[in-house]
């Protein structure tokens, strides 16, 4: 990454034209690179750029595990192989020794017979002896390579972090919070209206509610004093009806 490129300004032709090339370098760290200031150039932020960095790095390192599951497998089935070879030898023998058993009739047929016996154990153990000897001659260089590569992935990543996304800018990092927070206040001031306006109309408001609810409970209470009056005026019939009965 060249120092006196500034990469301040995603809208920058020279950035633009350092991407370019760095994508058509056959290099890991310039791809990397690359993809990383594509990702800002697109985004324009430090932190969308900063998160692509992170995501591009696992993948990466999962196609690193991915990359050394065949000889993983081929580790695992070497011995698993041999062991087989052994069975098999072992199988061998035992099926020759019961057989030259059945047909030993001098020293020198039991001799060549146990002669076979011992060579197919041999072969047997000799094929698991080969398998673990294969299996630790390729685990070894196994182990290396993928500790190498792992180191070179954490490197890549280190350089990135130091060169390129701590010269990226944040387009909200230069945001004064008091600026901020006074544009906020001004603005709502502006959009809304005073407490003392607000008290006003609450005011005035419950006053037209009080004024509604007197004016209706005047008018309920003319209703029962209407109904009161007849109710006395009934009452007195009622008395003057009693009266004349008891004449």
């Amino acid at each position: 990454m060249p120092q006196n490129i500034s990469l301040e300004d995603p809208k920058a032709p020279q950035l633009a034209k350092l991407q370019q090339s760095l994508a058509y370098t056959k290099s890991l760290i310039a791809t990397r690179c690359s993809r990383v200031l594509a990702a800002y150039l697109y985004s324009g932020n430090r932190k969308t750029t900063t998160e692509f960095a992170l995501d591009d790095s696992t993948f990466y390192t999962t196609a690193l595990e991915a990359s050394y599951s065949v000889p993983r497998i081929l580790v695992w089935a070497i011995p698993v192989l041999g062991f087989i070879g052994t069975v098999i030898g072992i199988s061998n023998a035992v099926s020759g020794f019961s057989g030259f058993l059945s047909d030993a009739a001098d020293i020198e047929q039991i001799k060549q017979g146990i002669g076979t016996v011992t060579n197919g154990l041999a072969i047997g153990f000799d094929t698991t002896l080969l398998a673990l000897c294969l299996s630790v001659l390729i685990m070894i260089p196994l182990v290396f390579a993928e500790r190498f590569e792992s180191r070179l992935l954490l490197a890549i990543d280190i350089y990135i972090n130091d060169k390129v996304l701590s010269r990226l800018r944040d387009p909200f990092a230069s945001l004064d919070e008091d600026a901020i927070y006074k544009t906020v206040k001004n603005a709502l001031q502006e959009s809304f209206p005073s407490p003392e306006a607000l008290v006003q109309t609450a005011h005035t408001y419950a006053k037209q509610a009080a004024m509604a609810l007197a004016k209706g409970f005047l008018l309920e209470i003319g209703k029962v004093q209407g109904v009161s009056a007849q109710l006395i005026e009934k009452m007195s019939e009622v008395s003057q009806f009693a009266l004349q009965d008891r004449q």
